[in-house]
């Protein structure tokens, strides 16, 4: 009797497991594989500022940083660390607002809200960078404020921004180009306004460009019947008041309006050698020059009654350029022609003379003539000296690309970024 109650027990309590265990697996709707596949459950913050980290949960993440590729609307981003359900991801710069992706291996996951960049309250003055940038290896024409880079053009011709200058209401001003059936077109651009200043049919480029009141000026050059004219525009169309030498080739560089005097930079060629020119109202000023060799004007700058030039000159003894400059046509920078040296950009603050250039492939600034590397650059175009805070632009290595710089005092450079390629940095413009 004993024996067959005991044998009763142990086939229910058997039954029992048996029908939990098939009212588990009836439950389990998970299909097959689903368990291991890659997905993005959530992210926070939903807005960030780049630089700034995003923590991305999921499943099925790489548990190490370099097995996950983590793209913010396409844009590569880096990782602080990895686990198989979070990643913290660093935002980077560009065009970043979208979904957010991660692959691992084969597999890519996306989110299912976007993504918003952040932009960061203004701590003190914007500072604002023209330059270019390569996307499929097409030159772009673009600027960044605070590091926010903006897309002037569509990558579909080369082009690029060569000056850059702000009002006071924060429209932005750039000077540039962009090709046209392989030809050069100078152009302006206005915010996200396209201005043309010339018809594509010869080629041109804008190089400067300066603000004054409600006007806008700018110069560079333009081919006419087998000539280079340097050119000057004002509020996009040609100021027929302001001529040149169109006996021979002349290119403008760089310019600057004081009062009711107009100045531009740059150089003329005569009987096949470049002379630096500095033209006031059309008119000529005298630069000393050391040698008689090919020299060119490339900035000015107007304190005043001083007109302060920068630029460079060929030297023969021993066979490099030298960057010179100018105060009222004495030369007050001279490098020793030891190495190639050029001197791209002039500004006084102080009593003090600023210049940016570059000597041996190493960017440099001048301070009252002495030399200063700047860290980790190859160029330096652009100087801007505001409130006794000193920026300089330009460029240098950047892993196996070039990226442009900006650097402010004796501060490590920012980079400058865009598209899928190298950027380069062309003018700095503070407000």
């Amino acid at each position: 009797m004993m024996k067959n109650i005991w044998n009763s027990i142990l086939v229910l309590a058997a039954t029992g497991v048996l029908v939990l265990a098939c009212s588990k697996n009836k439950d389990d709707d998970t299909p097959p594989g689903e368990a291991n596949t890659l997905e993005i459950t959530s992210f926070a913050p939903l807005t960030q500022e780049v630089g700034k980290t995003v923590t991305i949960t999921g499943k099925n993440f790489a548990t190490t940083t370099s097995g996950n590729v983590v793209q913010f609307n396409g844009v590569n981003a880096s990782l602080n660390s990895a686990t198989a359900t979070q990643l913290v991801a660093v935002v980077p710069n560009g065009d970043v607002d979208g979904k957010i992706k991660v692959t691992v291996g084969t597999e890519t996951a996306t989110s299912i809200k976007d993504f918003t960049l952040a932009i960061p309250e203004p701590q003190g003055p914007s500072v604002y960078v023209a330059g270019r940038g390569y996307d499929n290896s097409k030159a772009i024409a673009m600027f960044w404020k605070d590091g926010q880079v903006t897309f002037l053009t569509d990558g579909e011709n080369e082009a690029g921004a060569r000056s850059i200058a702000v009002r006071e209401d924060g429209v932005v001003y750039n000077a540039g180009f962009e090709s046209l059936n392989n030809t050069n077109q100078a152009k302006v651009w206005i915010d996200d306004d396209e201005i043309l200043l010339t018809d594509g049919q010869n080629e041109a480029i804008a190089n400067s460009i300066f603000l004054a009141g409600t006007d806008y000026y700018v110069t560079g050059f333009e081919e006419e019947d087998g000539r280079f004219i340097a050119k000057v525009w004002k509020n996009g169309k040609e100021y027929d008041s302001y001529t040149f030498d169109e006996t021979s080739d002349t290119f403008g560089e760089s310019i600057y309006v004081s009062g009711t005097d107009l100045y531009v930079a740059g150089y003329q060629v005569v009987d096949g050698y470049e002379y630096a020119r500095v033209w006031k109202n059309g008119e000529p000023i005298y630069l000393e020059h050391i040698n008689s060799n090919d020299a060119r004007a490339l900035s000015v700058y107007v304190e005043g009654d001083d007109v302060y030039v920068a630029g460079h000159e060929f030297n023969l003894d021993p066979y490099n350029y030298i960057a010179r400059a100018w105060e009222n046509g004495e030369v007050i920078l001279s490098t020793d022609a030891e190495y190639h040296a050029y001197a791209h950009s002039i500004m006084t603050a102080d009593s003090d003379t600023y210049i940016a250039g570059d000597e041996n492939n190493q960017a440099v600034l001048w301070v009252n003539a002495e030399p200063k590397i700047l860290s980790g650059g190859e160029k330096a175009f652009s100087v801007y000296v505001y409130d006794n805070d000193v920026f300089v632009a330009g460029y240098g290595d950047y892993g196996e690309e070039t990226a442009g710089f900006v650097w402010k005092n004796d501060e490590e450079p920012i980079e400058l970024l865009g598209g899928d390629g190298s950027t380069y940095a062309n003018a700095v413009y503070v407000k």
